[in-house]
Formats: C-alpha cells, structure tokens, sequence
C-alpha cells in the first residue's frame, strides 16, 4: 500500500472557495483504494482545526505575523518551525507521493526533491497566485505587497520541482507555461460536495411566481473581487431593471456594505441557511471580472440547479457547459440587464444540476484523482 502525505493550509475552511475545494479533493483523496493518506494541516488557530486532519500545525496567528513571514520568505501561512516540522514529518512518515494544496507550499517541492529523490511531489495549483497578488495590489492592497514577494518564489519552486502539476483549468495551465515555462499535467476544476443528493428537485411552478419581480442573488467572500462584483450590481445593473428584479446580496463580511442597498438591492452578510437562500432565487448572478482561480459558488449554484448570468471570466474552467440557456455568459453590464429582462421562469430543466453532477460534484472529484493516481503509479 503506497502512502501519500497530503499537506494543506485551507482544510476544513469551509466559509470560501479554497477551503472548500481542498475538503473535496482531501475526501476524494482518502476514498482510494490502495493508498494510505496521511494529512496535515497548517491552521491559524489550532483550536478551530477540524477533526478529520492527522496532524495540525500552528501556522502565523495574526496579520503583523505573516507580513514578517511573508518578507523572511516563508509564504501564506507558513513559519521557520512549521515549515521544519513539515520536514521532520516527510523524514519521519516516509511517503511515496506528497500532495501539496497549493503552490505556496513549494519550497516543501524543493526540499523534498533535494533530499528525497524518490518522492513523487504533486501540487494543486488553486489558481496562479503571483497574478492573485497583483490583482489584489492593482486594486488598493498595498499591504499584501510582502506576499507578493514570497509567493512568487513558493510557486516557481513549486512549478520547478513538482513532479505533477494539477490546475483548475487550461486557462491556468496555459498561463502556467506563459509565466514559469511549464503547463500543468492534469486538471481537476472545482468540485464541491453534493449537499443536495437526498432531495428531490422541484421544477418551476410559473402560475406561483406569476407577476412576482426576479429574485436574482449573488453570494461570496466580501474579498475585493467579490466587492468590485457587487458594486456592479448595485450601480450599473439593478437601476436599469429596478421595475422587473430585485437583487440579494450576502457572504461573510458583507454587512460592511450595506451602503450598497437600494430600493430593489438588498445587502447582508452571513447566512444561515445556503438551502433557504438559493431555494428563494430565480436566477444566479456573477459580473466578476477580476481575481483568480475558477468560481467555487458557481458549481454551487449548478448544484443547486440555478440558472446562472455571468462574465467570461466568472465561467472559465466552465466552458463546456455554457449554453445559453441555462448557462448564460455576458460580456457587459448591458449584456447583464438585457438577459434579466429576457429571462423565463418557465424554463423547466435539470441541465445545470446534471452538469454539476457529471463535472463539478464529490463524485466527478474522485474520478478524476483515481484517473490520475492509477497513471501515475502505472508510470514509475
């Protein structure tokens, strides 16, 4: 039985998009047969690390901490004695193949290629992190310029001395090769757990929402891409269908926006029920158009079976599913307000549920590790 080692700074961070992929990808990872996973997770708070981890380590408790880190060279939430613990426990466990959760683990790639040749190294690639710094520096976060630094040098280590490289999507790989010279070897989009798979999907009733307005919602993280995204929404897009729509915006820390309300945007932040919130929605809505990695509450909404209006760039690693019907992407806020205006509740459909469940889903998650883990041990 080969025995994997599987290193990860989001898991059990259940609340944004890179938490959530890294708990699929962990169970998906655990569920095959023939291997032996051993996990650790570095945390900010060690008492809020989830049970299912093997072994947890202290990562920078606070903002001040990881600037440090960041200029010492250590990225995310690494440190000088996390990062020594990771390889005395590499040393120690004597795995096969290390899995590492992010590019900003790469300076694990380089010692364990200098010290232990026989190890196969294998990073997701969440997104590419040098251009997740720039957009966040291009859009006012001069602070997080001490990362900016020590993530670029963590994903070119990771890029040289992985021995397979997963990403997102093609887009990524492809800028992967234009930035470091090397594209990713696999690609495994975002999946998330099927929360949905016990109940029974109701389609459309068009006589109970006759004459109601659209309830068009948009969730997510407030990080700057998500703002940007709902100021969109409140200034371009819900004045110009304010007698058809109204618009539901919520997400951890969104409450500090509710200078964005209007009399059909409403703002929250935190939400009880994902369930409540996306049963009442018509339609989806994501005019995102800048950040990075590939949008995790887009394979949410497809699980929920929601129509879904958003920007080319919010549907990239979702390409093949767009129809315009379902799926529909625009290229402008007008583009926005005119498919609103055009929208149909009568579209009775499963499409968006069924492409989640083929592509996005727990299940398509475990598929594609299996795929990979049987290549690459049949290849050694």
């Amino acid at each position: 039985m080969k025995k994997i080692l599987l290193i990860s700074m989001s898991l059990g961070k259940g609340d944004y998009g890179g938490g959530i992929v890294s708990n699929t990808n962990f169970f998906a990872l655990k569920e095959l047969e023939h291997y032996e996973l051993f996990s650790v997770g570095i945390v900010k708070n060690t008492n809020d690390a989830p049970n299912f981890i093997n072994m947890v380590l202290p990562g920078n408790a606070s903002k001040f901490s990881t600037a440090i880190n960041n200029i010492l060279g250590f990225a995310g939430q690494l440190n000088n004695k996390t990062t020594k613990n990771i390889k005395y426990i590499i040393d120690e466990f004597e795995p096969d193949i290390v899995y590492l959760d992010s590019s900003l683990l790469g300076c694990i790639a380089s010692y364990c290629k200098k010290k232990h040749k026989t190890i196969q190294i294998i990073t997701f690639f969440h997104n590419i992190e040098f251009d997740f710094e720039i957009a966040r520096i291009m859009s006012g976060l001069l602070h997080f310029f001490p990362s900016l630094i020590s993530t670029t040098l963590a994903e070119y280590a990771a890029v040289r001395y992985s021995d397979k490289i997963i990403a997102l999507h093609k887009k990524d790989s492809f800028r992967l090769e234009e930035k470091y010279g090397r594209k990713a070897d696999y690609i495994v989009p975002v999946c998330i757990k099927d929360t949905q798979r016990e109940k029974s999907f109701k389609l459309v009733n068009e006589k109970k929402k006759e004459g109601k307005k659209l309830k068009v919602g948009f969730i997510g993280t407030a990080f700057f891409a998500n703002v940007e995204s709902a100021k969109i929404i409140s200034q371009y897009i819900a004045p110009k269908v304010e007698g058809i729509a109204n618009f539901y915006i919520c997400g951890n820390g969104f409450e500090k926006y509710k200078a964005l309300n209007s009399t059909n945007v409403n703002v929250s932040g935190y939400i009880d029920s994902l369930d409540d919130f996306y049963n009442e929605m018509d339609v989806m809505i994501f005019p995102i158009f800048s950040g990075a990695g590939m949008k995790v509450k887009i394979a949410e909404s497809l699980m929920y079976n929601k129509p879904i209006l958003a920007s080319a760039f919010a549907l990239v690693g979702y390409e093949k599913i767009i129809d315009g019907t379902n799926v529909i992407s625009c290229e402008s806020h007008e583009s926005f307000v005119y498919h609103i205006r055009q929208f149909r509740r009568d579209n009775n459909t499963l499409y968006n549920r069924k492409s989640y469940y083929k592509y996005f889903s727990d299940k398509a998650c475990l598929h594609y590790f299996r795929n990979i883990l049987r290549e690459i041990v049949n290849n050694e």
